[in-house]
């Protein structure tokens, strides 16, 4: 009959959509396990691969070098209307010195004043296209053209170039070639007088978990080389060997936790290579324990308990 005829056709579309709707949710959760994977894998240290030079090894520095700043300084960001943001910061509790910087963006473009003690510290225009960001910063209100710094950063299929120039024709150009997990670079200081100055070489590769790099220079006189490994959820462990000229050479050796609950601690240990054993300990503790402020506690000691500490509230309101 036509009633049991349309029953079938309206089961047999029950079941089809049933099967639709089961494999868009499968779909749905492989993708939600893959970003949970790559959330699991990245978020101690940067893993993605260099854009331009500066970027070159950046692991490797945030892990050795990163939140470990021994002077006592407080922060305090705000974004009181849309599109504009201010920023406050003092340091120094001795002889207390301080900057108070305002931005607004429009579109593509962005304007920064940064006010200190003294008045006018310099103001900024960026301009960002897709692939290029370009800035004129002065630091001077009375004569703009003297303090006037040109930079620009350019992504041209696989290179990311860098330039900054100052009126006076001195600066820097630099430029990062990046391949499948690798990249590699040059930076070269310029001026009209001197022509090619200072030139540096990096470059880094990543090979499973593992993020290898090295830096040099064109004269030999300083390098690093590095390996930065994400070993489990929330742990980073590196080392590195870093070397100049006279044979002043020192291992470095870090591990970095992420405890949950926006809490975090690090220690890296850096020891001469020689026959003595003459370490400097740095650690630090990173939390959010106090309402939109991320708290950061350092201190550095050597053998002969000769210590440095400093503490670091960054407030967001």
């Amino acid at each position: 009959s036509s009633d049991l005829a349309l029953t079938r056709t309206r089961l047999k579309n029950f079941y089809i959509l049933s099967s639709e709707e089961e494999e868009e949710r499968e779909r749905e959760r492989e993708v939600t396990q893959r970003r949970k994977n790559a959330s699991t894998n990245t978020h101690i240290f940067k893993t993605r691969m260099a854009k331009y030079y500066p970027d070159i090894a950046k692991g490797a520095k945030d892990l050795f070098t990163g939140a470990l700043s021994y002077e006592n300084k407080f922060s305090l960001d705000a974004k009181p209307i849309s599109g504009g943001s201010i920023s406050a910061s003092i340091k120094n509790a001795d002889t207390p010195t301080g900057t108070l910087t305002t931005s607004y963006v429009v579109d593509a473009i962005t304007g920064e004043v940064e006010l200190s003690k003294s008045g006018f510290s310099k103001g900024t225009v960026k301009y960002n296209a897709k692939d290029s960001t370009t800035q004129a910063t002065v630091s001077s209100l009375s004569n703009p053209l003297d303090g006037l710094k040109l930079s620009n950063s350019t992504l041209i299929g696989q290179v990311g170039v860098k330039s900054e120039i100052t009126k006076q024709l001195k600066g820097t150009l630099s430029a990062c070639y990046v391949s499948g997990p690798g990249a590699m670079g040059v930076e070269t200081a310029i001026s009209k007088a001197g022509g090619i100055g200072a030139t540096s070489f990096a470059a880094q590769c990543k090979v499973g978990d593992v993020m290898y790099s090295a830096k040099t220079t064109m004269k030999l006189d300083a390098y690093q080389v590095a390996a930065v490994n994400g070993v489990g959820a929330g742990e980073t462990v590196g080392v590195a060997v870093d070397g100049k000229a006279g044979g002043d050479v020192k291992a470095s050796l870090a591990y970095a936790k992420k405890l949950g609950g926006g809490h975090s601690v690090k220690c890296v240990v850096v020891n001469p290579v020689k026959k003595s054993f003459d370490p400097v300990v740095s650690a630090n503790f990173v939390t959010s324990v106090l309402p939109k402020t991320t708290t950061t506690v350092a201190v550095q000691v050597d053998k002969a308990l000769k210590y440095k500490y400093g503490v670091q509230l960054a407030t967001k309101a």
